[in-house]
């Protein structure tokens, strides 16, 4: 069985590419409409091959153990700074084969936890 499965839309966690920062993969962990303003914001955390160029977050980023793209097989950092309450208007639509490898899936419910504590 292939570590990739599709988005059903179901998924814990999702991938999609963030407009505003220079096109970067994104792992949605929060989709919200709020009510007042009938806008969908979303929630999560980056990620990106060269954390040199990411000037945001220095010293924030962790390797994961896998790529969550299939098709790439170089290293990849997840910032663990989360950003929330982001216009859905400035993400593309899910990606429909990327995914998180069981162990990187572990470190994003960790951040997930301590971020709720």
């Amino acid at each position: 069985m292939s570590r990739y499965r599709k988005y059903n839309g179901h998924d814990k966690y999702h991938f999609r590419f963030y407009r505003k920062n220079g096109h970067h993969p994104f792992i949605v962990v929060l989709v919200e409409t709020k009510i007042e303003d009938n806008k969908t914001t979303l929630s999560g955390y980056m990620i990106t091959h060269d954390i040199k160029k990411m000037l945001d977050y220095p010293n924030s980023y962790i390797q994961l153990s896998h790529n969550p793209n299939p098709k790439d097989e170089s290293p990849a950092y997840l910032c663990v700074v989360r950003i929330d309450n982001i216009p859905q208007k400035f993400f593309s639509k899910p990606f429909s084969n990327w995914h998180l490898s069981k162990e990187d899936e572990m470190v994003i419910d960790a951040l997930e936890k301590k971020k709720s504590s």
